[in-house]
């Protein structure tokens, strides 16, 4: 994961430990909820692991949380698969902004 990813990951996963704290929630209470296990949540507020946007949007959305997936994600990810960065534009990291 490059630094900017990295950072971007970090800034949503900060985000989403102080919704989860703020709504009074413990991870184990928020992964039985969404239905994944505990380490999941762990990746995701503290971006150590490159977590699936699937569960960034279900822990998201069980805390009330917006994602905004910008409009030139389509275009970076096609520009890392041109460079080689990535083999699919799946693979690609996409810029999120948390609201």
């Amino acid at each position: 994961m490059d630094n900017k990813v990295k950072e971007q990951m970090q800034a949503i996963g900060n985000a989403i430990k102080n919704q989860r704290i703020k709504k009074e929630r413990r991870q184990v209470e928020l992964a039985q909820s969404i239905g994944v296990s505990i380490p999941v949540i762990g990746y995701v507020e503290k971006a150590t692991h490159a977590a699936k946007i699937d569960n960034i949007l279900m822990v998201c959305n069980e805390l009330g949380l917006s994602i905004e997936v910008k409009e030139d994600s389509i275009g970076l990810a096609r520009q890392q698969v041109k460079e080689g960065k990535v083999h699919t534009p799946k693979q690609a990291r996409t810029k999120l902004q948390i609201k």
